[in-house]
C-alpha cells in the first residue's frame, strides 16, 4: 500500500489521490483502487529504489 510505503495514513492522502485524478495521472476503476493513464508507469515505478 502507498500510504504505508510512506509512512502515512491512508486518510491523509486523500488529497493527494485527487490531485492525481484532476492532474490525469491516475484514474479510479473501482473503490479503493487507482490505475495510471500512461501506459508502463507501473513497471517504471517498481523499479525504482525504496529511499
Amino acid at each position: 500500500m502507498v500510504a504505508t510505503r510512506l509512512g502515512k495514513t491512508v486518510n491523509s492522502q486523500g488529497p493527494t489521490r485527487a490531485n492525481l485524478i484532476h492532474k490525469g495521472l491516475v484514474y479510479a476503476p473501482d473503490h479503493g483502487v487507482i490505475a495510471f493513464t500512461v501506459p508502463g508507469m507501473a513497471g517504471f515505478i517498481a523499479r525504482q529504489p525504496e529511499q
